[in-house]
C-alpha cells in the first residue's frame, strides 16, 4: 500500500510505501494478507490519500515493471513474496 506525500524536501510530490500490519508475525500467509487488503479498499474501509499498490502473480508482468518507464505510473522495482510466505516483523523478504 502507498500513500502521497505532500512534498519532499526539494518540493516535489513524494511516495512512500507502508504495508499495513494486517497480521500478527507469522500468523497469516501473504497470500491471506494480501486478499484482506484488496478487500479493505473494494469495501471503501481504506481510501484516499491511501493507493493500493498493483500486484501479480504473473513473471512477464513482474519483468515489464521492471521498465523505467513505469516509474511515471509510480512502479519503482519490484517486491517478490512467496504466496505462502508469513511476515516476521524487522525481518526482510
Amino acid at each position: 500500500m502507498s500513500t502521497t506525500n505532500s512534498a519532499t524536501r526539494s518540493g516535489s510530490a513524494g511516495w512512500f510505501s507502508r504495508s499495513p500490519r494486517l497480521a500478527r508475525t507469522g500468523t497469516r500467509p501473504y497470500r491471506e494478507r494480501r486478499a484482506r487488503l484488496e478487500g479493505l479498499f473494494a469495501s471503501g474501509v481504506l481510501t484516499a490519500p491511501f493507493r493500493l499498490c498493483p500486484a501479480t502473480t504473473d513473471r512477464a508482468t513482474a519483468l515489464d515493471w521492471l521498465d523505467p518507464a513505469w516509474s511515471a505510473a509510480g512502479i519503482e522495482g519490484v517486491v517478490v513474496k512467496g504466496a505462502e510466505q508469513t511476515y516476521h516483523m524487522g525481518k526482510l523478504a
